[in-house]
């Protein structure tokens, strides 16, 4: 959707770049050229990406952070910018963020249909549904009042906590 809205905009010949990554399952090359293919866009310039490269990667992707980081996929988006960096671009539009926008995620389909459950007021079934499937696969449980308060400070559904928590200095801001 980025790539045909930055063509409709500015012609056909927006670059596009992607990760290659050496795991079958996690690997959008194709998927990228497709779209590309069918948009009429150049083909998308890749980075490749094996999983020694996470570790290579790592200490550079913490001084660039700032902070620890979790997700591997950071070290991958990293060595993609540096990428982006050295071919002399400037602006990049990304797609971060639209699986969680447009419900690309298959527990953001499913908890919508699990908010159908709550029909009663102050039933909530699809709380119910949810903490019996984490019984069933044995995730630790947390209180109510605990869950609300994690929540509050990420930005759950309770979201706006962390900007809260923010403007009283009780969470780091990056400056």
């Amino acid at each position: 959707m980025i790539l045909a809205l930055a063509c409709h905009l500015q012609g056909k010949n927006v670059h596009t770049y992607t990760v290659r990554v050496d795991h079958p399952d996690l690997d959008e090359l194709d998927a990228a050229s497709m779209v590309a293919r069918y948009i009429g866009a150049p083909s998308p310039i890749v980075q490749n990406f094996r999983t020694e490269d996470i570790l290579n990667t790592y200490p550079r992707l913490i001084q660039a952070a700032e902070a620890p980081v979790i997700d591997t996929s950071c070290a991958a988006l990293l060595q993609l910018a540096q990428k982006v960096n050295a071919s002399g671009q400037k602006v990049v539009l990304t797609g971060e963020g639209a699986d969680e926008w447009l419900m690309g995620y298959p527990w953001y389909k499913l908890a919508k249909v699990l908010g159908y459950l709550d029909v009663l007021p102050n039933v909530r079934l699809s709380d119910w549904m949810r903490r019996g499937y984490l019984r069933l696969n044995k995730v630790p449980q947390y209180s109510r009042a605990i869950r609300r308060q994690i929540e509050d400070v990420i930005g759950g559904p309770n979201a706006g906590g962390f900007l809260r928590a923010a403007q009283h200095h009780e969470v780091p801001l990056l400056q």
